[in-house]
């Protein structure tokens, strides 16, 4: 950025100050709206991989009830829905740097909000230590955080910030079943408050036989991203040993060339996503070996066992830990094989017909189960 650009934002930055809305939210008075500071180091614009993965979506929420100042990066899209609702837009270069702008700008009466993202969990710390601000954090994924067949690395990593951290905040706003907080490792403080997104979701949930393949519009299905990393253009090498075989795949298409036999959606509300996967006799997370733990955990199977279909999967560690304790609900091919996917998935389908998958967010005690027996650690129903 020049030296121009940098003056004329900072004159935008002092006009935008003088305004009756940014002295209200400088001074933590309340206007018709309370004031909120969203804390994020996410490119918000960024075409996700899961529908329900959107992180815009938290901060349009907030924006709905609060007048919100949104700091994101200094070169984070912003989606125009999200922008058009925010009293203002904050971008920062450094962490370090916002800290001390909103140490001075914010008041008791501000409210903080926060994705589970470790630098800006302990921002937020600092400043509801310093100013005495309320703070969310908003825990968007399924319930693999933490739990017990996570990789290990990463478990121990999430366990301790989850101890150090999650604490100090006012709020939890958990997309996961009550049941499995005690799986996280996480007794909240006295005075916290937890909010479960996904506890209705489970309630109409039975143990069933997985539907017979006339009971299904689809042979399989995906919820991903079709990209080489995610096991796209791998999958389709399959599908090409398996001719006849009807697909389901929800996410971004590929760019140029669609697969043979395979529907594409697009992006879709998390409702709807988890309705259409119900419609595929088995589910797939074809994605390549990569050698970093963050994408070693099976964030995507924990997704898919909501649902009750049998899982084919590729052997990555953390895939690999959970299908040593659920051999019945995940089936794992050799990583990168086609062949081995192919084989795989077509010895799954000639059995899906007659399989029970008794995946552990189907158990009819688990699913009954109050928000106190989650957190007094009631462990999974094998």
């Amino acid at each position: 950025m020049s030296a121009v650009q940098r003056v004329v934002e900072f004159a935008d930055a002092r006009r935008s100050l003088r305004a009756p809305a940014a002295v209200a939210w400088r001074r933590g008075c309340s206007m018709s709206l309370p004031s909120a500071v969203y804390i994020t180091r996410t490119n918000l614009g960024a075409d996700w991989i899961s529908p329900h993965a959107n992180v815009y979506l938290k901060p349009l929420e907030v924006a709905r009830t609060h007048a919100l100042t949104l700091c994101v990066p200094r070169t984070a899209q912003v989606p125009p829905e999200l922008a058009s609702r925010c009293a203002r837009l904050v971008r920062y270069d450094s962490l370090r740097g916002l800290r001390k702008r909103l140490l001075r700008e914010t008041s008791a009466r501000t409210e903080l909000f926060t994705g589970f993202d470790f630098p800006c969990l302990w921002l937020a710390r600092k400043l509801k230590r310093r100013r005495g601000c309320p703070w969310t954090v908003f825990l968007w994924d399924p319930p693999s955080l933490g739990h017990r067949d996570a990789f290990p690395p990463l478990r121990r990593a999430i366990d301790f910030v989850w101890r150090m951290l999650a604490p100090a905040a006012d709020r939890l706003v958990l997309n996961i079943h009550p049941g499995l907080l005690g799986e996280m490792r996480y007794r909240p403080p006295r005075g916290q408050k937890l909010e479960f997104r996904m506890q209705d979701a489970f309630t109409e949930r039975k143990p069933a036989k997985i539907a017979s393949a006339s009971g299904c519009l689809y042979d399989f299905g995906v919820l991903s991203n079709w990209t080489a990393a995610k096991g796209g253009p791998l999958l389709s090498e399959a599908l090409a040993r398996l001719p006849g075989l009807k697909g389901l795949w929800i996410g971004s298409p590929p760019a140029h060339s669609a697969a043979e036999g395979i529907r594409f959606t697009g992006r879709l509300p998390q409702a709807e996503a988890f309705a259409r996967l119900r419609t595929c006799r088995v589910l797939i997370v074809p994605y390549l070996p990569v050698p970093s733990l963050k994408w070693n955990y099976p964030l995507k199977l924990f997704e898919y066992l909501q649902l009750g279909r049998p899982v084919v999967a590729s052997d990555n560690p953390g895939n690999a830990a959970v299908a040593a304790r659920h051999p019945r609900c995940v089936r794992l091919f050799k990583s990168g094989d086609a062949a081995s996917l192919a084989a795989v998935l077509k010895e799954v389908l000639a059995e899906s017909s007659s399989l029970d998958v008794p995946t552990p967010l189907q158990h009819p005690v688990l699913v009954k189960l109050p928000v106190l027996s989650g957190i007094l650690g009631f462990p999974w129903c094998d």
